[in-house]
């Protein structure tokens, strides 16, 4: 309820409290439409056959990767379940006309059917073999779910700050599960699974070296975390303060879970399972059962005070636990999938790994279940142990539909390649190209080729915590001479991976900007639209024109 004879600013921060949430399965469907339209953004690439432009490839990036999602959280937020029916029909029927070109194709080849299958058989054992990895021996469905966390998150930022977006989907005030709850732990655990730990290249230093290391690491995120700070306070800008504190924010957090994570490892931890299962008990624990909780949410003096700057954080402070739990559990499971991409030789194997996720997130789930019944209700202010489940059932849930419907793709594109295999040269991964022009494949193959033939390195190996990628040298033909690059493929998500703190960055910025320009809370919900597709089309527009220029922007 909003607060009469307020200011503007506490009418705003009024807008975003005292939130109950929604239930998991609205969430779990809402996520859903992201690979819904990057499977039918994958099947649509296939009719392309490399002749759409830069321009028209954004377009459909744009209509079927952002604007889905954005629409369902904002004016068609009732329907949702209606949209991810539409984009599953849309890939149905996609597949369907695919599957009648490849017949038509198939009867008018039938000199050529002996080499056909010998040829399509090559591309099957390729398409089994590298289905999880990128060229560089990266897992591909962790690039995508990054990708996807991303999106999801600059689309709330600013959505949540007009009415149009639902308050369900708002962050909770102390218990609940809310869309943009799980935003802030999919961002954890997006940095965990392609932490240096989850990779096994983590250095062999130990102790106060490896600490030293790591703070020198993460100074990004401190800077953040300060500039982030001194805007707030010096604008007078409006502030959720039970969120995380009064000076604290999402970037300290960030930080001091990359450190701590590394004192763990420091101790010799490797079973990270054991570790993450311990400290998100003993958290719970210490909640219940020494006064913490009520600590957090009542403070020092039982009335909510913050008069000293450990009380003035509580919050903050006191979660750093549970997302050091969640961080911990994320790089357990990239350390399995890497581990297990890069034994997948077929589509039985990749099958296998799909299962696999599927039961643990069934496991998850009835061990939420008892959870919410037994224990605590879930928290994000808290970061308790049922938050922490929760936000790993989610997201293992997200990345095991990004991997299923890759091998959907793959199947459609074994298909199809196959089905005229003997007249279209392959490629060395597996992929049909037409002749004389080039094959747009769908995302996941773009990030390989972008990887391969344009000398950069992988998003989801080389990045760190808050980091992206850096350059790395052309690539040198057989001569040993360096050669020219072709250009870079032609994806949104590809584009994201490239330069995603830049593009956190400069959404965050118009975020603010859009607040201080507009009154979010008296604009209808066209307004509200239409205000968001322009911010998304101008920062989505911006990264892929520095993807396309082969601009990455870091500065460590």
């Amino acid at each position: 309820m909003e607060p009469p004879n307020a200011s503007y600013k506490e009418l705003k921060e009024a807008f975003v409290s005292n939130l109950n949430g929604t239930n998991v399965s609205e969430i779990a469907i809402l996520l859903t439409i992201l690979p819904a339209g990057d499977l039918c953004r994958g099947l649509l690439g296939l009719f392309w056959a490399g002749s759409a432009s830069a321009g028209v490839a954004f377009v459909r990036d744009f209509l079927l990767l952002v604007l889905p999602y954005t629409l369902s959280t904002t004016v068609l937020a009732p329907h949702i379940s209606t949209v991810l029916v539409v984009l599953l029909a849309a890939a149905v029927t996609l597949t369907g006309l695919l599957l009648l070109l490849w017949r038509s194709l198939k009867c008018r080849r039938k000199a050529e059917t002996a080499s056909a299958t010998a040829d399509a058989e090559n591309v099957s054992d390729k398409a089994g073999q590298h289905l999880f990895l990128s060229e560089e021996g990266h897992v591909r469905c962790l690039t995508q779910f990054r990708a996807y966390t991303n999106l999801l998150t600059i689309v709330c930022i600013l959505a949540v700050d007009f009415r149009a977006f639902p308050r369900r989907f708002a962050k909770t005030e102390i218990h609940g599960t809310g869309l943009m709850d799980l935003g802030v732990g999919t961002f954890v655990l997006s940095n965990a699974l392609v932490s240096p730990e989850a990779r096994n290249v983590l250095s062999d230093k130990r102790g106060a070296r490896s600490v030293t290391k790591q703070l020198l690491a993460v100074w990004p995120l401190l800077l953040l975390g300060l500039v982030r700070l001194a805007s707030i306070k010096g604008m007078d800008y409006q502030e959720h303060v039970t969120e995380y504190g009064l000076h604290w924010n999402f970037f300290f957090t960030l930080a001091f879970v990359r450190v701590m994570s590394v004192l763990v490892s420091a101790c010799g931890v490797r079973r990270y399972w054991v570790a993450a299962v311990l400290l998100a008990v003993s958290y719970e624990l210490a909640l219940h059962n020494l006064g913490l909780k009520s600590l957090v949410l009542l403070g020092w003096d039982g009335r909510g005070g913050r008069n000293d700057l450990l009380s003035a954080n509580r919050e903050g402070i006191a979660s750093v636990c549970g997302y050091l739990a969640l961080y911990i559990s994320g790089v357990h499971i990239g350390s399995y999938l890497h581990r297990v991409s890069h034994s997948c030789l077929g589509l039985r194997d990749c099958v296998l790994v799909v299962l696999t996720m599927l039961s643990g997130v069934t496991m998850l789930w009835v061990a939420l279940l008892f959870c919410r019944s037994g224990v605590d209700n879930v928290s994000r202010r808290l970061a308790n142990l049922a938050f922490v489940l929760w936000s790993l059932a989610q997201s293992i849930l997200f990345i095991s539909t990004a991997m299923l419907f890759d091998l959907l793709l793959v199947g459609v594109t074994r298909l199809v390649g196959g089905g005229h295999a003997a007249s279209v040269p392959q490629v060395d991964d597996g992929m049909p190209v037409h002749k004389g022009r080039q094959r747009v494949a769908p995302c996941w193959a773009d990030s390989r080729e972008l990887a391969r033939r344009t000398g950069w390195s992988d998003v989801a190996g080389a990045e760190t915590a808050g980091g992206t990628s850096g350059k790395v040298a052309g690539g040198a033909d057989g001569g040993g001479k360096l050669s020219t690059p072709p250009p870079p493929k032609h994806c949104l998500l590809a584009a994201i991976n490239r330069n995603q703190l830049f593009f956190f960055l400069i959404c965050n910025l118009c975020t603010g900007l859009v607040n201080v320009c507009t009154d979010t809370l008296a604009a209808s919900d066209l307004k509200a639209t239409m205000t968001m597709t322009l911010y998304l089309l101008t920062v989505t527009l911006i990264t892929f024109v520095l993807h396309l220029r082969q601009v990455t922007l870091k500065c460590w």
